[in-house]
C-alpha cells in the first residue's frame, strides 16, 4: 500500500465522529462517549473513505494519551497503525505517548511494544469495575488495564502525505 494515497487529517467540526471505527478498538459506546468529546480526532482517509481513526487527549505539556486507534478491518496489517503513530510523532515531537489496553488484548500489546512502547503501569480490575458486560478477547476475559508508554523520541523522518491540519 502506498502511503502517498493516504491522508492523516484532523477531523473537521462538520464531519461526524466515526463511531463504527471507534467501536473496533473500544467495545463500549458509553466508554467512548466518556472521552471522545475531549479528544483531538485524526482521520485516516483513502480518497474520500475514512479507513481509520486516532483520538488523542493531551495529558500535560509533555505527554498525550492515545484514547483510541482503529483501522478498518480490510486495511489492517498494512502498517497503517504504525503510520498513524509516525504522524503523531511528527505533529507532537516533544510529547511522550501513553496508551491503555486490556490484559487479554494480545495483538494490541504486541503492536505497541513493536512501536517502542513499554509497560508503565497496571490498573487492577479496571474492566471488571468500569464495563457493564464482560469483554472477551482471544478467549480471555479482560480484567486489568495495561498502560504502555513511549518516551519522547527525536522523530525520524516521517512520511507526511497530503497532510492536512485544519482548524477545529
Amino acid at each position: 500500500m502506498s502511503y502517498t494515497d493516504i491522508c492523516f487529517c484532523l477531523k473537521l467540526k462538520t464531519e461526524t465522529i466515526p463511531y463504527s471505527l471507534l467501536l473496533l478498538a473500544d467495545e463500549s459506546l458509553k466508554a467512548i462517549n466518556s472521552y471522545i468529546h475531549q479528544c483531538v480526532i485524526y482521520l485516516l482517509k483513502d480518497d474520500l473513505n475514512t479507513i481509520g481513526v486516532c483520538a488523542i487527549q493531551l495529558v500535560d505539556d509533555s505527554s498525550l494519551e492515545i484514547k483510541n486507534l482503529a483501522i478498518s478491518e480490510e486495511y489492517r496489517n498494512n502498517g497503517l497503525g504504525t503510520f498513524c503513530l509516525q504522524q503523531l510523532a511528527a505533529i507532537y515531537p516533544q510529547q511522550s505517548f501513553l496508551v491503555a489496553t486490556g490484559d487479554g488484548s494480545l495483538k494490541a500489546q504486541r503492536f505497541y511494544r513493536n512501536n517502542g512502547f513499554s509497560l508503565d503501569a497496571v490498573k487492577k480490575d479496571f474492566f471488571l469495575l468500569h464495563y457493564e458486560h464482560p469483554i472477551i478477547e482471544n478467549g480471555i476475559q479482560l480484567k486489568d488495564q495495561l498502560i504502555f508508554k513511549r518516551e519522547f523520541q527525536v522523530a525520524t523522518k516521517a512520511i507526511l502525505p497530503k497532510f492536512i491540519q485544519s482548524k477545529i
